[in-house]
């Protein structure tokens, strides 16, 4: 009966982490920003970036974001950095950005340890803050993510940054995968004695 315990008990914890892995999730949600640079003094605080709401589209650039002004602070320089609070995969983005300006969303690459770039954010027609997303051809795993502006007005601004994907199991998840596979190896020996 024991060995029964054992093998249902390691198929549950495999069947929920797989079940977990499974699910597509905004993983910068409520994380950490870090703001660099000289900001707007009307901007809002830095973690309405990755609190997981949009303003209405359209709404005015400088109004409920983040945002900075290069003209008066041209060798700045300004970013921000989201720590995602650990180990993440990522298929796909969206940002809330203004319009008529190009962004930078760059990945902490864990093999090289350094910076690549994940998405070039270009502009688009309309009028302020406009949400645009991106499918990624191939996921990307990482612990943090930098966004910058590339080119337009020098009027900069940010409402909100999201990574879908998942976050990656620490050890523990592995160890109850291990545990699983190894009662059903003891199941199966003592099935074949």
């Amino acid at each position: 009966m024991t060995k029964y315990i054992g093998l249902w008990a390691g198929m549950l914890g495999a069947l929920s982490l797989l079940t977990a892995q499974a699910t597509t999730i905004n993983v910068a949600l409520d994380k950490n920003v870090t703001l660099s640079g000289v900001f707007g003094s009307t901007s809002v605080a830095e973690a309405t970036l990755t609190d997981g709401l949009f303003l209405t589209e359209q709404t005015q650039w400088n109004v409920g974001s983040v945002w900075w002004d290069e003209n008066s602070q041209p060798s700045v320089g300004n970013s921000l950095i989201i720590n995602l609070g650990g180990t993440c995969t990522i298929n796909s983005f969206t940002a809330q950005v203004d319009n008529n300006d190009t962004y930078r969303l760059e990945y902490w690459d864990l093999t090289s340890s350094s910076w690549q770039t994940a998405w070039d954010i270009p502009s688009v027609g309309g009028w302020g803050l406009m949400t645009r997303s991106q499918e990624l051809e191939k996921a990307i795993t990482t612990t943090d993510l930098r966004f910058y502006a590339t080119g337009g007005d020098m009027l900069y601004s940010a409402c909100e940054i999201q990574a879908l994907g998942n976050t990656v199991p620490e050890g523990g998840c592995t160890l109850v995968l291990l545990g699983g596979a190894l009662s059903m190896v003891g199941w199966f020996g003592s099935k074949n004695r």
